[in-house]
């Protein structure tokens, strides 16, 4: 008698593969882990070290975790888009560039420096409730069959098309026209400027306009993308290729790298990534570890085009650049602690402040602040700008101290989890789901979400739902299959959800 070999279910097969490890984890981690005692030693300074030598050593820990997190994010042979990017902003700037901070005794904007080292207790506290909550999450899932999805729908990908190609010509209108994108981030904000003073004098209304002006043309571009990658080019439709080449164009223009935020610009590439063109486990783990050389070496020197620079103005080296511009995350912190213990918490203030972004300040006249801006003013005249980062750490901290930070980091790690096992499985699959796009694009916006503020994110993070729901239905056959990668990057054949067409 002829023993049938043994069948697995997708579930089974899907757990498996989570033992697999690639050979060059260990020496990855122990790289990226070694990289940062590196840097303090090369860096070192006696009497910096000697006034902060806890806080250096509580940095050093603190971008090991950081790196080990990275590490098992890309390693094995599912993609996990969000976990690996968080890590990466994770390991750069509450990792690295605090130990080059505590090394040099460059701290940028702080306004008190014995409270950095609290600041590190809270990055530790923050990196381990992600941590779990993710891990709990993704393993508890894991055997769980996954839920009814949104799928890309052919019409209201079509309507929305429309939409949003005139939101985006409204936009350009609004703004002076294309020009003004192509000039720098401080000429298009000064047109943004215009535009509120238009729009009733209210600045947030300029900015839900700006974010409906940029991201559905995005959200449009990487589905008509798929659209077309998923038949021979012969068999493609001219309307498909008119939209995609409508939608190349509008994000050649308002989405363009030189008046555009370069974190915005780091989602763009993202979404395009890892939604347009899904990569294999390999190639996503080429795509982390080169955007980890460069979000080290190349972005803090890559603001050329934000403002209008004299010749003669003189340029800052590359470790201050690291230790006092973009990545202020640690010290921005360590501002917030400090002005807790001034002025005590918010008590949930700043978060109903996010949660009403859109209503404009002429209908809400008790609206307050993002917390960039608290900061920032507190700081006093010497910081120069308003305009500071409050990482996701300092939203909760701020509002309820330690059990703030948890909790919203715990609910972040959570909700990625859940976002990163469908996004793979989707992709295994072959289906354009609302879900695989939102996943895609979260991982680049994480960026934003972690450097914060919240306030500030909130708009384009809004409009993102509400494009990405519109264009997709509930139903169990999606009206368009994809190919997708195997674990060892082949491509596998597109899949049916109707189980009547399926081969017995």
């Amino acid at each position: 008698m002829t023993r049938q070999p043994t069948s697995f279910s997708p579930l089974e097969q899907y757990s498996a593969r989570q033992v697999n490890r690639p050979t060059g984890a260990v020496a990855l981690g122990v790289t990226l882990a070694v990289l940062p005692i590196g840097i303090a030693l090369l860096l070192y300074d006696s009497s910096v070290a000697t006034r902060f030598g806890f806080t250096l050593v509580a940095a050093v820990a603190n971008a090991t975790l950081l790196a080990l997190a990275f590490t098992a994010a890309i390693s094995g042979s599912n993609v996990r888009p969000i976990a690996a990017c968080a890590a990466l902003f994770g390991y750069v700037s509450f990792g690295v560039v605090p130990v080059v901070q505590v090394s040099t005794g460059k701290f940028g904007y702080t306004r008190d420096p014995s409270f950095l080292l609290a600041a590190a207790g809270v990055i530790l506290l923050a990196t381990l409730s992600f941590t779990f909550a993710y891990q709990a999450t993704y393993r508890r899932r894991l055997t769980k069959a996954p839920m009814e999805q949104r799928h890309i729908n052919s019409r209201r990908l079509s309507l929305v098309s429309l939409l949003a190609a005139a939101a985006t010509l409204i936009y350009i209108v609004r703004s002076g026209g294309v020009a003004v994108f192509f000039t720098t981030r401080q000429g298009l904000r000064e047109s943004g400027l215009s535009m509120g003073a238009a729009l009733s004098g209210d600045q947030s209304t300029a900015a839900i306009v700006g974010a409906f002006g940029t991201v559905p043309a995005f959200v449009c571009l990487i589905a008509w993308v798929r659209v077309v990658r998923q038949r021979p080019i012969a068999q493609v439709r001219l309307s498909t290729i008119s939209w995609l080449a409508t939608f190349v164009a509008a994000n050649v223009v308002v989405n363009n790298p030189l008046t555009n935020p370069r974190y915005w610009v780091l989602t763009i590439l993202a979404g395009v990534l890892f939604c347009a063109f899904p990569p294999s486990p390999r190639t996503f783990r080429i795509a982390m570890i080169t955007g980890l050389l460069l979000a080290i070496f190349v972005f803090p020197v890559s603001d050329v085009s934000r403002y209008q620079r004299g010749p003669s103005e003189p340029s800052e080296s590359y470790t201050s650049s690291l230790a006092s511009k973009d990545y202020d995350q640690f010290t921005m912190l360590a501002n917030t602690i400090w002005w807790v213990h001034l002025n005590g918490f918010q008590m949930g203030e700043q978060l109903i402040t996010t949660a009403g972004f859109a209503v404009p300040r002429s209908v809400w006249s008790g609206k307050g602040i993002d917390t960039g801006v608290i900061l920032g003013e507190s700081l006093g005249s010497a910081v120069g700008t308003t305009n500071l980062s409050a990482p996701l750490p300092a939203e909760g901290y701020i509002d309820f101290g330690v059990p703030g930070v948890l909790l919203l980091l715990g609910f972040g790690g959570f909700a990625a989890a859940r976002l990163d096992l469908a996004y793979d499985r989707h992709c295994r699959q072959g289906h354009l789901t609302s879900t695989l796009i939102m996943t895609g694009v979260l991982a680049g916006y994480s960026f934003i979400l972690l450097r914060g503020p919240l306030l500030q994110a909130t708009g384009r993070l809004a409009v993102l739902c509400l494009v990405v729901w519109a264009i997709s239905a509930h139903g169990n056959r999606p009206d368009t299959v994809f190919p997708t990668h195997e674990p060892d990057g082949r491509a596998n054949q597109p899949v049916s959800l109707d189980a009547s067409k399926s081969s017995t």
